[in-house]
């Protein structure tokens, strides 16, 4: 074979970059998929059930930007202190991010393998796992700060535009 070019391993790293950016999301998309699966299911084992209300008050808050009190009435809730409780939306980030940090870890050292040797792969897992440990908790950083904002709210974080892709179009 004939040896490697510069421009072979810039063509790699472009692709391998261009599968991480696409994995960082889809895993991103998995994650609330199952996270909001998991809550759904719970809440629907209340009397009355509460799955939908979950998933109507996740919507209109990280979707349309609404204000608790807004959700609480549009959801005919009685006390608008029930909305954040029904989110909880710190420990629902949490949960995300500790699935999404698995799966993204998991997804990019397949990937990794297809250029690197196992034994590479181990050399570097350390640095590799801090380093998408920062990009999630970027991620997560973002989506708390803007769930800070009580009133007008943008949903225009990664993973607010992630919510809003993929909770309509669960079952």
């Amino acid at each position: 074979p004939a040896a490697s070019t510069p421009d072979d391993s810039e063509e790699t790293q472009s692709e391998f970059l261009q599968k991480y950016r696409q994995n960082f999301l889809d895993t991103l998309s998995e994650a609330i998929q199952v996270t909001v699966e998991g809550y759904t299911a719970h809440y629907q084992k209340r009397k009355p059930p509460q799955g939908g209300v979950y998933r109507q008050a996740l919507e209109l808050f990280h979707c349309e930007g609404r204000s608790m009190g807004e959700i609480a009435k549009t959801l005919g809730l009685t006390n608008k202190l029930k909305v954040p409780r029904l989110l909880d939306l710190k420990k629902f980030r949490a949960q995300v991010c500790i699935y999404w940090l698995t799966k993204l870890k998991d997804q990019v050292q397949t990937d990794a393998l297809e250029h690197v040797s196992a034994d590479e792969l181990a050399a570097i897992a350390n640095q590799l796992e801090q380093i998408l440990m920062e990009e999630t908790q970027t991620v997560m950083d973002e989506a708390a700060s803007e769930a800070q904002i009580p009133k007008n709210r943008t949903t225009k974080s990664v993973f607010a535009r992630r919510i809003c892709t993929v909770v309509p179009t669960l079952p």
